[in-house]
């Protein structure tokens, strides 16, 4: 299934070569869950998006291609997060402190998709296709007080090759599609869901997989 969204992704790619392109900036919200299969947790997060896209339109039946790049922030607070990372300060904060992560991801989208109008103000928009994203850091930062009532600190990066935690995988390939409301040919209203296909964890106890559910705004140009 994997080898499958690569090559059609290629496909994708190669096919939108020469073709006439249409530029969209776009932003919005996101919540993501990053799912351990190995032991049923979950961690949630909350963030945005923004970045741009181009939309190829000289396919026939309203079929367009594209591809664009994205900026994606999430974070969120909660023990869940390092938990699901193996982290073994989780059990300290959980019971005396506070935790708090965030993460940072490069995304590139290629999508097949189709527009419908209705009329000169409404139209209706469907994508699909996989999205390959990089995940520039992913930080957590703790607190709690030791046995002196001294607050003690702590930052960690779990993409740092020094941290115990480095088997966490920067890629990932999402599967999904939005579906979307064209407004007078300039604004189109968005919602869409992305699940990861690759298991983030080299851990063998591990099996991470993300799920992203968003909803934004983008402007046609």
């Amino acid at each position: 299934m994997k080898q499958a969204f690569i090559i059609i992704s290629a496909l994708l790619l190669l096919a939108s070569a020469g073709a006439r392109a249409q530029v969209t900036a776009d932003a919005g919200y996101v919540y993501s869950m990053l799912f351990d299969y190995g032991d049923g947790s979950r961690a949630d997060s909350q963030g945005f998006f923004a970045g741009a896209a181009y939309s190829y339109g000289a396919l026939p039946y309203g079929l367009a291609i594209g591809t664009g790049m994205y900026y994606y922030h999430i974070g969120g607070k909660g023990t869940a997060f390092p938990y699901i990372m193996n982290d073994p300060v989780c059990d300290i904060v959980s019971k005396f402190g506070k935790n708090s992560h965030e993460e940072h991801y490069l995304a590139v989208p290629l999508s097949a998709g189709i527009n419908v109008p209705f009329g000169g103000a409404i139209g209706l928009h469907a994508s699909l296709g996989p999205v390959f994203t990089c995940c520039l850091d992913s930080r957590s930062y703790s607190f709690w007080a030791d046995d002196l009532g001294a607050e003690v600190e702590r930052n960690v990066s779990y993409l740092s090759p020094e941290s115990n935690f480095a088997e966490y995988s920067r890629f990932d390939i999402l599967a999904g599609g939005r579906l979307g409301v064209d407004l007078f040919g300039k604004l189109r209203l968005h919602v869409g869901a992305y699940y990861g296909l690759l298991d983030r964890s080299g851990y063998a106890n591990k099996n991470l997989h993300t799920l992203n559910m968003q909803a934004g705004l983008s402007y046609l140009f």
